[in-house]
């Protein structure tokens, strides 16, 4: 199971590439996404088949890196 954050801009939802391990994640991600780019109405997290290629917030934190910019602590 992945998942992958979605912003709703100009009448359709939109994607990149990252891919999270939990919906926790992706929804952050999301969020991040809703409060920087003006034109974003809605956010949401979507399961996915693919491969994931971003570690979950805890993860990343927890091997001494800084958390992504999308997570707040």
């Amino acid at each position: 199971m992945a998942w992958k954050a979605e912003v709703f801009v100009q009448g359709s939802w939109s994607q990149n590439s990252e891919v999270w391990p939990d919906e926790i994640s992706a929804l952050g991600a999301a969020a991040d996404l809703f409060g920087r780019w003006f034109l974003v109405e809605d956010y949401r997290a979507v399961e996915v088949d693919a491969e994931i290629n971003r570690p979950s917030w805890l993860e990343w934190v927890d091997t001494g890196h800084k958390p992504p910019k999308s997570v707040t602590l």
